[in-house]
């Protein structure tokens, strides 16, 4: 028997969404990443074979690019659950300013310490 998944796409309706599509695939995502500066760092983290070694990836970025890569993870992955429950889709331009209004908060919270 099993449970059946669907495995499309909610944004762009491609078949076989996996964490790769979603993240650095999908056509809804590359936006994001352009509208950020972050396309070379989505070619790159697009290559991963694992989890793990997309990770150690994002590790191995200047903190200021690694805080702006773990944000838009995170924002996307928030905005795709929404889709999926049939909310309202954020458009790429109110999610990237929400990515630059967190790393602002960041960059606060540091200089205070």
């Amino acid at each position: 028997m099993g449970v059946k998944l669907d495995t499309i796409c909610p944004v762009c309706k491609r078949l076989d969404e996996n964490s790769c599509h979603l993240f650095f695939n999908c056509k809804g995502v590359n936006n994001y990443w352009q509208m950020l500066n972050l396309e070379e760092e989505r070619v790159l983290l697009g290559k991963c074979r694992s989890g793990q070694e997309v990770l150690n990836k994002i590790w191995d970025f200047v903190e200021e690019k690694r805080l702006k890569v773990i944000t838009l993870l995170w924002k996307w992955w928030s905005a795709q659950n929404k889709i999926n429950a049939e909310e309202r889709h954020m458009p790429p331009t109110e999610i990237c300013k929400d990515v630059e209004f967190h790393i602002a908060e960041q960059d606060k919270q540091r200089k205070k310490t």
